[in-house]
């Protein structure tokens, strides 16, 4: 997915990842280490930044097309209607919209943990968009769910296969990057790093999609959410 992000060119933005073991690759002149990015040793103009988005666009476009030519194949086939269709995404990526996060998809931040997810089955599944929140981790219950089959073993997710009759509950998610912890309860984003206490991070991501406005200083909101993630944590845990 990252084919067009790896060719590089005299003046061109390309990021690679960071760290000793990166520069040790022996990657060629002309990349940029995301961390030094958002860590402000080095900047990018407006221009880069731009041609950053100008790229990403590049490869959903390719893909679109890649796409479509499997839809093609599948309705030439007749089969397209007898098929269970799933589309998503493992992470998203960041544009210059989050001082401290400007590149790369390693972040806690809802530009990169948020994805599509496109399900199509017309045997089972009515046309629709839901707005309660999902999770990764309910993917493979709801292909087993749309397919018939049971689950073959214990785990955190459930099929979503249902959302889309009426909007549903929000599903609450926890997850860890770079060393950084986060959980969302389908409102609040919260996040929180062992290895730095004074990182407290609280958003309304209803109010606030990109993540701007750190909420942790208002009272009682930071132990609530805190105490929400501990209990799911405890309760989605699998011995």
């Amino acid at each position: 997915a990252h084919d067009l992000w790896g060719e590089a060119k005299e003046g061109r933005a390309n990021i690679i990842g960071c760290g000793d073991k990166v520069v040790a690759r022996g990657w060629p002149a002309g990349f940029t280490q995301w961390c030094d990015l958002n860590w402000g040793k080095t900047t990018f103009t407006p221009a880069q930044f731009q041609e950053l988005r100008d790229q990403y666009d590049g490869e959903l476009h390719r893909n679109d097309a890649e796409l479509g030519q499997l839809w093609k194949g599948l309705e030439t086939r007749g089969i397209a209607d007898d098929t269970v269709f799933l589309l998503t995404s493992d992470h998203g990526e960041a544009f210059g919209e989050k001082e401290g996060a400007l590149v790369w998809h390693t972040l806690p931040y809802r530009f990169n943990q948020q994805v599509p997810l496109i399900v199509r089955y017309p045997k089972k599944l009515k046309p629709g968009r839901v707005q309660s929140q999902v999770r990764g981790v309910d993917v493979y219950p709801t292909l087993a769910d749309l397919a018939g089959v049971p689950v073959q073993t214990t785990i955190n997710g459930v099929s979503v296969a249902g959302y889309t009759a009426a909007n549903q509950p929000d599903l609450p998610n926890v997850g860890f990057t770079n060393k950084i912890s986060f959980f969302n309860d389908g409102t609040y984003r919260l996040i929180l790093s062992r290895q730095n206490p004074e990182l407290r991070e609280v958003y309304d991501e209803s109010k606030d999609p990109l993540d701007a406005t750190n909420l942790a200083d208002q009272p009682g909101l930071l132990d609530r959410l805190v105490a929400a993630k501990d209990a799911f944590v405890k309760e989605s845990t699998i011995v």
